[in-house]
């Protein structure tokens, strides 16, 4: 393998830059620092990973800074070894190794991660895979929880073929995150694709400031998320890509969800270029907006601070 300074310079800059950033976020307490400082630490560096791959990195925080969602992914050969110890030392359990394992070898992913994320005062992690692959794969490992049963069938009614991200959390109450690129000619397509799915799956129309902002984008590109917990649907999300500053900020007003004014000093920090993706969600009764950034290269990084155990 070849790598240049380059190379561990960019993957060691946009380690710091996420740590600079949390440090704007109220919903991080102190206590947590361990829990994020084991996360960055365990993300690995060139020579670690093969030099025909990047690593990934995602910051996804709440506008309201409400909630937070550092992620990580890339080769197999360099992240299985290194998130196999991470989750280890976060407590995995045997039915989620168990869980891994199947679908590991089942599915052959090209591309597998970490996350971390913290809501309410609490700190989660997981696994994911990460690529285009087919929707039916995934059947044998959700079950055939009414939830699972609704979802499967909806995506076969509108022929939604493929999945691009399977996220899950590891612990005694895990969730599983799948979501769903959306197939058509055009956004307005698309669109229609996700108000189906708000129709169908969450009861619930999707807003009109939604809309209003990924048809009014150009052509972003469009998916639905589901959060499964127990078999049974949490929340359903629509994501788009390419949504500017003020198209975001229109679409917060019109739902009446805070936007911080914080989070454009936060993307300074990570040296992102603007917001890569903007996802609505329908929590129960609540709507949320989530801000998705890809972390940049910071100019002459300083050396990272020692992680803690």
């Amino acid at each position: 393998m070849s790598f240049t300074e380059k190379d561990l310079q960019r993957a060691l800059s946009m380690r710091i830059g996420m740590q600079i950033a949390v440090s704007s976020l109220p919903v991080v307490e102190e206590r947590m620092d361990i829990d994020l400082d084991r996360f960055i630490d365990a993300v690995p560096l060139p020579p670690e990973v093969p030099s025909s791959t990047a690593i990934d990195m995602e910051v996804t925080i709440g506008s309201d800074l409400s909630r937070m969602r550092w992620s990580a992914y890339g080769h197999p050969a360099g992240f299985i070894p290194k998130m196999a110890d991470y989750l280890n030392r976060c407590g995995v359990l045997p039915v989620d190794i168990a869980l891994i394992n199947g679908m590991g070898d089942a599915i052959q992913p090209n591309l597998v991660g970490m996350w971390v994320a913290i809501t309410a005062g609490t700190v989660r992690t997981g696994w994911q895979f990460r690529e285009r692959r087919a929707v039916a794969e995934l059947q044998p490992f959700l079950g055939n929880d009414f939830g699972v049963a609704k979802l499967m069938a909806w995506a076969a009614r509108r022929d939604v073929d493929f999945y691009r991200a399977f996220v899950r959390a590891i612990g005694s109450e895990p969730t599983s995150r799948i979501e769903l690129p959306l197939p058509g000619a055009d956004v307005a397509a698309q669109l229609e694709l996700a108000a189906s799915a708000f129709e169908d799956l969450a009861a619930h129309p999707l807003p009109a400031p939604v809309r209003d902002a990924i048809a009014g984008a150009g052509s972003p590109e469009v998916a639905v998320a589901f959060e499964l917990h127990g078999g049974e649907l949490r929340a359903t999300s629509v994501t788009a890509d390419g949504l500017g500053p003020d198209v975001i900020a229109a679409m917060c007003s019109g739902l009446g969800v805070a936007l911080d004014e914080k989070l454009a000093k936060i993307g300074q920090a990570l040296k992102a270029d603007g917001v890569a993706r903007v996802e609505y969600s329908r929590r129960g009764d609540r709507d949320e907006v989530d801000l998705l950034h890809l972390p940049g290269e910071l100019e002459d990084a300083p050396a990272p601070p020692t992680a803690k155990n």
